[in-house]
């Protein structure tokens, strides 16, 4: 499977979001410029076809229409070259766990939402 490579980019100064980093020379001086932080698109969707990149918050379901459902916030991580779900307080969940496809029992075992990102909008993981 082949997966999109894409970057967008917080510029910490002007607090503003550049989506479409594409060039590569421009993606190597945000990178080595304190002022910026180059997010990378995660290659996944969330359940509404919007893009998940590296530092959003996701509003996720675990077990959706099933007795044990249950809701949280929490932030799209990069780390040990691994895109994780953040849970404030609680141990990571890899993001390839999101799934859209019904089990037979027809429940989901997780499902997510972009809501926001961290640096638009920190209030939502505060």
């Amino acid at each position: 499977m082949v997966r999109d490579i894409k970057f967008r980019g917080w510029d910490t100064l002007h607090k503003t979001m550049t989506t479409n980093l594409h060039d590569d020379y421009i993606i190597g001086e945000w990178a080595r410029d304190p002022r910026f932080v180059v997010l990378q698109y995660t290659g996944l969707k969330d359940k509404q076809g919007v893009e998940i990149y590296e530092g959003d918050v996701v509003e996720v379901t675990e077990m959706p229409n099933s007795p044990d459902e249950r809701h949280y916030v929490a932030e799209i991580i990069y780390k040990d070259a691994c895109f994780l779900i953040k849970e404030s307080g609680k141990s990571e969940i890899p993001l390839r766990e999101i799934t859209y496809e019904p089990y037979s029992n027809g429940y989901h075992p997780l499902t997510c939402s972009v809501i926001g990102n961290k640096y638009e909008n920190p209030e939502l993981i505060a």
